[in-house]
């Protein structure tokens, strides 16, 4: 808990602040008691007077003000707010990091972008319904200090500016995939967001047409086979792989042995022995499916199939008894038949294998 210690001249703020608290307000300075007044200048360029009568009096009025403003629920909001930022003579990497990406997650953004220009200022953007929206810029400074909080969040080497990583963090109810780029202008970070409430057992919160629910809950209520979901990135098959993954395993009531094989795990889901590509040596697809197929699977869930040698584990897992659900890049369902058959799989095992291919696209909503 912080406390609020007032001396004659100033005031100070002793202590962590949580997330939310720390957006604007974590640190304030230039405060100076003015007769039965105290009047904070914050960081953000705002000015309070708090009615002080005692400590406990002005620690009590501070609450409210320690809160601050939820994160930003519009566009408008997050830009005016970006532009805030840029402007404080005192910028702090850590509560700016936080704050964009809790303003990410409540509109609902896919990916968050901080592009360096050849000056080595910085555009930030989101993609929102698939449509990438920009919501500021940063200074070349200060932009290196976001990519740095960043690589410390997510795990990922801060000194090293000279190669891709990858990293992930943890975030409220769900997590961040980190990318890091190096370009001429410095480095270029893409944060992909994952929310954990996605996935659930509901098949009809997807969205398709009841044709098309009913020819998916066939597919998946067959004793082996694969099917395949299929789509362009970012047109949500994974969301709705595990969609589908949850729904055998509510219907089965625990009766149901299930393991991924995945690069990397993107949502933890309780039931599942989830296998994550390399994590350790060995750490292959094919030798994780190897292994997956000889831990007594009924539904073999794999992220995507890439190598050849992987497809034919996959199409002859669903030959054997296994209910397999994987992903492909492609954009129609005889594209995605074709991929696999571009990939080594001989075309009497893919017709053989393949139960159903479901192949999506997200549409955008008009709001009323």
């Amino acid at each position: 808990m912080a406390r609020v210690e007032l001396t004659p001249n100033a005031l100070r703020i002793v202590g962590r602040l949580g997330r939310a608290r720390s957006l604007y307000y974590e640190q304030l300075r230039g405060a100076a008691a003015c007769g039965s007044r105290l009047d904070l200048d914050l960081h953000d360029g705002a000015r309070i007077r708090v009615p002080v009568v005692d400590a406990a009096a002005l620690a009590e009025a501070l609450d409210g003000i320690l809160s601050g403003p939820p994160a930003a629920t519009d566009l408008s909001e997050l830009r005016a707010a970006v532009s805030s930022w840029r402007a404080r003579t005192g910028f702090l990497a850590a509560p700016f990091v936080d704050f964009l990406l809790d303003a990410a997650a409540m509109l609902g953004a896919s990916d968050l972008h901080l592009q360096p220009r050849p000056t080595g200022d910085a555009a930030l953007s989101l993609r929102l319904d698939g449509v990438l929206q920009s919501v500021g810029e940063l200074p070349a400074a200060r932009a290196r200090r976001v990519v740095g909080r960043l690589k410390v969040l997510g795990g990922a080497q801060a000194h090293r500016d000279d190669l891709p990583q990858e990293g992930r963090a943890a975030r409220g109810g769900g997590w961040v995939r980190l990318s890091f780029a190096p370009t001429v202008g410095g480095e270029a970070v893409t944060a992909r967001l994952f929310d954990r409430l996605k996935g659930e057992a509901d098949l009809t919160a997807l969205g398709f047409d009841e044709a098309t629910l009913g020819a998916l809950r066939a597919a998946l209520a067959a004793p082996h086979g694969a099917v395949l979901f299929s789509g362009p990135s970012a047109s949500g098959k994974t969301t709705t792989l595990y969609t589908a993954l949850r729904h055998l395993l509510s219907a089965s009531a625990g009766t149901m042995r299930a393991i991924s094989v995945e690069d990397p795990v993107e949502y933890a889901l309780a039931g599942v022995t989830q296998l994550e590509v390399g994590a350790g040596p060995g750490g292959d697809a094919a030798a994780l499916l190897s292994a997956a197929l000889r831990h007594d699977a009924d539904v073999l869930v794999v992220g995507e199939v890439r190598a050849a040698e992987t497809v034919e584990l996959v199409l002859r897992a669903g030959l054997t008894g296994h209910r397999v659900l994987t992903t492909v890049h492609a954009g129609e369902p005889a594209e995605a038949l074709a991929r696999l058959v571009e990939r080594g799989a001989p075309p009497g095992l893919v017709g053989s294998a393949v139960q159903a291919v479901l192949a999506q696209r997200l549409v955008r909503r008009r709001c009323v």
